[in-house]
């Protein structure tokens, strides 16, 4: 999806954000930046900020949470993966991945999560990337949708098993093209890689 001309909406969801996190700063010497705002924070201190302060803050709040989360996921399955390389044939460098057995539907929730803060929070998302989302959702073996990007137009990442991604694809482009009287969307397949591994 082409982005809109936006440019004044990105530096009103800029000005907003930093507003309400300079009146909570100012209730909370300890608040700097928004890694010190909890949601305790942010729902203590809501009668102080107008109602799109509160919900972009509340979005960046809840956003670091969902990163800090997902984090703890991914370092999960790394562990699992480094542990079985260590425990893996000497002569070959790596097992492969597929065979990994690993609950991938806490990310795709986080990952969902997100879509719907940036389009009711944040109010970046636009018909058609929630469109792709919602269709995408329907679909056995989807764990989870965003939009991607700044917002107003773009892309959306759709996180499914990679047995069914086909299928998947085929049914998305051709429901979407359904529901949009002939709007025609493109999918890229891609996998995700993990970052370096010591081998001790």
């Amino acid at each position: 999806m082409k982005h809109s001309n936006a440019s004044n909406e990105y530096s009103k969801r800029h000005a907003e954000c930093q507003q309400a996190l300079s009146i909570l700063s100012k209730y909370n010497s300890s608040i700097k930046t928004y890694r010190d705002v909890t949601l305790n924070d942010l729902e203590s201190f809501e009668s102080c900020l107008n109602i799109d302060q509160y919900t972009r803050a509340r979005h960046v709040v809840m956003e670091i949470q969902r990163v800090l989360q997902t984090i703890e996921i991914l370092n999960k399955y790394n562990s699992i993966l480094t542990s079985s390389n260590k425990h893996h044939d000497n002569n070959n460098n790596s097992i492969n991945e597929k065979n990994i057995q690993f609950d991938w539907s806490e990310l795709g929730r986080l990952l969902t999560q997100s879509h719907v803060s940036l389009k009711n929070d944040f109010e970046v998302s636009c018909s058609e990337l929630d469109e792709i989302v919602d269709i995408a959702l329907e679909q056995n073996g989807v764990y989870g949708a965003r939009m991607v990007g700044a917002g107003f137009g773009g892309s959306s990442i759709i996180m499914v098993e990679s047995k069914v991604a086909d299928i998947v694809e085929e049914t998305i482009l051709a429901e979407y093209f359904k529901r949009t009287n002939g709007k025609v969307a493109t999918a890229i397949q891609t996998t995700i890689s993990h970052g370096p591994i010591i081998h001790s």
